[in-house]
Order: C-alpha cells, then structure tokens, then sequence
C-alpha cells in the first residue's frame, strides 16, 4: 500500500490519484482539458493487489453475409437465451470451428454436419429438413405410379427406376442446403459477439476506474505540472553554469594583471613630493590702464573734493571716516567712480589693511554700479589675513573694474547701461546724463540713441548691457 493525494476535475469531475511525490494543488486534466483540484490531505491505499487480467480474445473475423434467399417458413417464437445459454453456445461454436475438416461421403462430396451450438438451433433446422424429405417421397410414390401404368412396355420398368433413384439424391442434396443455409442465419454469432463486448467492457471497468483498478504512476503527459519544464530548468542550469565561468575567468584575467602591474619596492622610482601650488598674484599687472581722470560734466571743485573722500576711503587710521566717505561717494554718483578705481589700485591686497580696505571699496563700487561687481574674495569669510589664492582673486577683479572704466572712458555713452539707467529704478538720471552728454559736446557712442530719446521726452526699448565674466 502506497499513499496518495486525490484529485478531481472542477469541469468534467474525473478523480485522479495523485502520488505524494506530485507537489503542485492543481494540474491539467488529461480528459477535458480542465483544472484538477488536488487535496492537500494524503490517503491511505487500501487497494488490493492487482487481479491478472486475462488476455482479450480476438473477435472472429466476420463471414461474409450469404445471399439473399426467400423467407424461410414462419417458426414458432422461442424464448430468448440467457446470459449463460449465449456464453455456452458461444464456447460449443469456438469448439465446432477448432474441429477438423468434415469427413466426404462415398461419392466424393462433403458430407454436411451441422454443429449442435443449442436446443434453438436444433429446432429451427427441424421443419426445413423435413420438407425435402417429405417432398422426396411424394415424388418417389409418383414414380412409382408411374411406372405402374407403362408396366406394358419392355423399357418402362427401367425408366422408371432410373427416375426415382436421381429424384431420392436431389431432394438429399436439397435438404442438405437448406440445413446449411438455415443455419447461416442462425443469431447465434451475432449474440455471442454482443456477449463478449459486453462481458469484457465489464472488466475492463473493474480493473481500470473500479475496485480492482491498480495504482499506477502519473505520467507527465496526463497531469501537466504547473511549474518550470525540465527543458526550462535545463536551459536555466546551462545559463548559470555560463555566468559562473565567465565570473571565473574574469577573476583569472583580473589576478593575472595585477600580478603584472606589481613591481618590486627596491625598483620603483620614488614618488615625486606633493607641492602645494605657488600663486604669483604681482604677476597680474595695472600699467596698460592711465590714472583716471574727472568724468563728464564735473567741475573741479567736485572732483577735488571726490578725491579726498576717495583717500579716507582707504585710510586704515580712520575707521570712522571710511564709513561716512563710502555713503558720500555713493550719493554723488557715477562722478565718484574715476577717483575710486585711481584708489583701488594702489592698495595693496596681499596685507592685512589691504585686504579690508579692498573689502570696502567693492561694497562701495557695487553701489554706485546698481548692485553690479566683479568677484571678490571678502575679508568677512572669516580671515583677515588674505591667502594667495585670495590675493590673486581680487587683484583680478581690481583689473576687471579697470578694464569697465576705460570702456567709459573711450565711450561715456556706455554709462547708461552700465549704471543700468534704462531701468523704471534709476530712469530719474538718464536725462540729467543724456543733457551732460550734449553739453560735453557728444554725439556718437553705442547708447547715443537712448540718450537722445530722453532728452526729447520719449522712451528707448534698448537692453541694459551686463559687464560680462571678465
């Protein structure tokens, strides 16, 4: 006895066993096509050992159906034969047919015997060889007669005689043909061919979906497992197998080239020392920028007194009156500027009082360009005491705001969008600026056109210039 897990078909309900080993709830039924439902509990098999099933026998080939004849004479009914009656005629005919060839008769025909296969048979063959013989015998009574009114001639015995012997052989000869014939058409076969298909239907139920049924295997091909297919698993281990040599063999390249790059201590050069980068800041030079003079429409009282507050500017023994000049500078205006830029250029940046006073005079510049300026690396950062990098940084920025100014200088129209006049914000000084220009007696330049439309009242769309990463 084995254990195993029983199955149904949710569509066609056939049950299945399912042996333990089978793992999946569900398959495919090999019937209809449907889903198994497999239970999870597992069954004891209480099946008893298989019953040897007994070889089919091969039916009879069919005889050939014998011509058709007329009706034979109305028989009386008879009782249908049993179960037993048809399986015992069947064996009797099995029996009959395994016999030897029928003796011949002395005149060299085959002698017809009939086999017994039932009492029925029997007595439907009675009545049809009674009618030849009767039939027989009448003849012979009328030969008889016959030959006795030609008694007178000499040759009528003899004739007669002759007739009657051939007339005793033919109806012999027919009753034997409609013995055979009869027993051609006897129902015998035919029920006993219904009684074998159905006895061996019977068993083959019992031993196969019946109590007798043995427990056999599940094939693969009846119940199809829901998981991976052996070829899939196939492929999926030749995969693996692939990706685990190709691992290996790039480790194997991978040890083979660093056991190449390996050098012996004793033969590597010495690695060069880190040296920290030296910046030159004094390598960034003013010389190709003059000293800035007044811009238009200054008057040398203004401009002497622009130059003063420049100075305390950058006076590092004031510190009070650095303040208060940056916000006088910043109300002045764009005048302020030439006087502040001849200033910047003479801090020097690498000191300490350099580096603030440098700090101040970009805040100031931002201000007087509208909240334009240049890099600058600011003392506020948390050291007053400027790196090199710093160093160079803002003397690159001081070199920047030469570089703007002269641009002013070559071209005082540029003003206006540098000091970002065009705006709505500081619009109030574009015309007082377009007038100095007229005074000043200019009338070329790059924002000529915005300078005279102030001065006739109307408005200019042209885009503020930027000063541009310098």
């Amino acid at each position: 006895m084995s254990d195993f897990r029983k199955g149904v078909c949710l569509d066609c309900d056939a049950q299945f066993k399912i042996p333990t080993s089978f793992t999946h709830d569900r398959a495919k039924c090999n019937q209809c096509g449907g889903t198994v439902e497999i239970a999870t509990t597992e069954v004891k098999d209480a099946t008893p050992p298989p019953v040897p099933v007994a070889p089919k026998v091969k039916p009879m080939p069919a005889k050939p159906a014998p011509p058709k004849a007329a009706p034979p004479a109305a028989e009386p009914e008879e009782k249908p034969m049993t179960m037993k009656e048809k399986i015992l005629a069947r064996k009797k005919a099995d029996a009959a047919a395994a016999q030897a060839t029928p003796p011949t008769s002395p005149t060299g025909k085959a002698k017809a015997t009939a086999p017994k296969a039932s009492a029925t048979s029997a007595k439907a063959a009675a009545p049809s060889a009674g009618a030849p013989r009767a039939k027989a015998a009448g003849a012979e009574a009328k030969g008889t007669r016959a030959g006795g009114r030609k008694a007178a001639g000499a040759k009528g015995g003899s004739s007669k005689r002759g007739a009657s012997k051939r007339g005793a052989e033919e109806a012999e000869e027919s009753g034997r043909r409609g013995r055979a014939q009869k027993e051609k058409k006897s129902p015998v076969a035919g029920l006993i061919g219904v009684a074998v298909l159905v006895i061996g239907g019977g068993a083959g139920w019992y031993f196969t979906m019946g109590p007798g049924a043995a427990e056999e295997p599940v094939k693969k091909t009846e119940i199809a497992e829901s998981g991976p297919t052996p070829e899939e698993l196939a492929i999926e281990a030749a995969a693996t197998e692939q990706r685990e040599a190709d691992k290996a063999a790039a480790q194997a390249l991978k040890a083979e080239e660093d056991a190449a790059a390996k050098v012996d201590p004793a033969e590597a050069a010495p690695a060069a020392p880190n040296v920290e980068k030296v910046y030159e800041p004094l390598e960034i030079k003013y010389d190709e920028f003059p000293i800035f003079g007044k811009a238009i429409d200054t008057s040398d009282e203004e401009w002497a007194k622009i130059e003063a507050l420049a100075a305390q500017l950058v006076d590092m023994d004031y510190p009070r009156d650095q303040g208060r000049a940056a916000k006088e500078l910043t109300s002045i205006g764009y005048k302020s500027l030439p006087a502040v830029f001849n200033r910047l250029r003479e801090i020097d940046l690498g000191t300490s009082d350099g580096y603030i006073a440098g700090d101040l005079v970009q805040r100031t510049v931002t201000d007087l360009l509208h909240g334009k300026n240049m890099t600058w690396d600011s003392e506020r950062d948390g050291s007053q005491v400027p790196t090199p990098r710093a160093h160079m940084v803002n003397r690159k920025s001081v070199r920047a705001y030469l570089m703007t100014w002269n641009t002013v200088v070559a071209d005082p129209t540029v003003w206006i969008g540098l000091g970002k006049l065009e705006n709505e914000k500081y619009s109030d000084e574009l015309p007082a600026y377009a007038a100095a220009l007229e005074a000043a007696g200019i009338t070329e330049g790059q924002y000529i056109d915005a300078a005279i439309a102030a001065l006739s009242g109307a408005s200019d769309d042209d885009e503020e210039e930027d000063l541009g990463d310098f």
